[in-house]
């Protein structure tokens, strides 16, 4: 039972940052993309 939650607090420490990093890249791709259109 332990051994369970402390899997699900691992993937849920490692999930947080890969969805904070997706975010990230993908506004930054857009911007990146957008920047030719603004000029």
């Amino acid at each position: 039972m332990t051994s369970a939650a402390n899997d699900n607090r691992k993937i849920s420490d490692g999930f947080i940052p890969l969805v904070a990093f997706l975010v990230v890249t993908q506004v930054a791709a857009t911007i990146l993309l957008a920047l030719p259109n603004w000029y």
